[in-house]
Formats: C-alpha cells, sequence, structure tokens
C-alpha cells in the first residue's frame, strides 16, 4: 500500500470484512492513508455498531475524516444521521451502503450477509443513502466511492 509508512488519519468502519479489504486500498490510494479500520461483521445483531466506532474515532485528535461502508438491512446508518443532526459530530464523514441491487432480486435469494435483508422500505441501501446524503457526504455509487474519498483528502492536511 503506498501510504502504509506514513502517518494516516483516516478512520473507518464498515459491515463486511471482505470489503474491508477494499476500503483499505481506496483509503490508501486516495488520501495519507488508513489510521484504524473495523468491520462490525454483517449479523443483525453485531456486538459493536457504527455508531460506537464513529463517535470514538470523531474524539480522537488523530482521525480527520470517517467513512463508512453500510449494506441493505437493519437501520444503525439513521443513527448516524441522528449525531450528526445532535451536532455530536462535524467531522467528514463520507459513507456509502452497498446493495443497491438487492431489489433486483427475489426474496428467496440471500443477498450478502446474514443481515442483508431489507424487511422494510427503510432498510434498502437506497433509502438509507437518500437520507445520509442530506447531513454528510454519501457516494452515488461504488465507483465515486474513491472519489468522494480522494474530494475530502484536502481536510487531512490542515
Amino acid at each position: 500500500m503506498p501510504n502504509a509508512l506514513h502517518p494516516r488519519s483516516v478512520a473507518y468502519v464498515s459491515r463486511s470484512g471482505g470489503m474491508s479489504n477494499e476500503l483499505n486500498n481506496i483509503i490508501s490510494r486516495c488520501t495519507n492513508g488508513v489510521y484504524e479500520g473495523v468491520a462490525i461483521g454483517g449479523d443483525r445483531y453485531p456486538g459493536t455498531t457504527f455508531t460506537d466506532h464513529i463517535l470514538r474515532y470523531h474524539d480522537d485528535p488523530n482521525v480527520k475524516m470517517i467513512v463508512v461502508l453500510g449494506e441493505v438491512g437493519g437501520i444503525e446508518e439513521y443513527k448516524i444521521c441522528d449525531a450528526l443532526k445532535s451536532g455530536r459530530l462535524f467531522k467528514p464523514i463520507v459513507a456509502w451502503c452497498i446493495g443497491t441491487c438487492a431489489k433486483l432480486f427475489t426474496s428467496e435469494v440471500q443477498f450478502g450477509h446474514a443481515g442483508a435483508c431489507a424487511n422494510a422500505e427503510r432498510e434498502t441501501a437506497d433509502a438509507k443513502n437518500q437520507v445520509l446524503y442530506r447531513p454528510i457526504t454519501v457516494c452515488n455509487g461504488t465507483l465515486s466511492y474513491s472519489m468522494v474519498i480522494k474530494g475530502w483528502s484536502w481536510f487531512l492536511a490542515s
């Protein structure tokens, strides 16, 4: 990884451990590198939450930008919006919920992790991306994820 031996200031939290490999790659190529990354897992009831880690990252002065990779299923991403609206968070956050294509499959098809099942419209990746778009930087697709992260990298120098 290009920035593996330099000071790093981007922290991420992801649903998927496998996708964390790609986040490490994207963040290392587009910024000064990964300070810390956590995959909370795709189970319906994880041991920790996005918000647990985001609040911890927010309070760490070494973290300058936070990246979130959610997915279809569950409602944890809405709690991130609540923390932003309350004024608790103000560091740059880049987010994307994967699974926007899940609507193309029948309900009998397992899509991703055990928790990657939208039981209501608000649990779909599209609905969560729409809500996240308002208070934070949300990408409009996985291809733009690296461009948005790179676009915020100016903030890392401040």
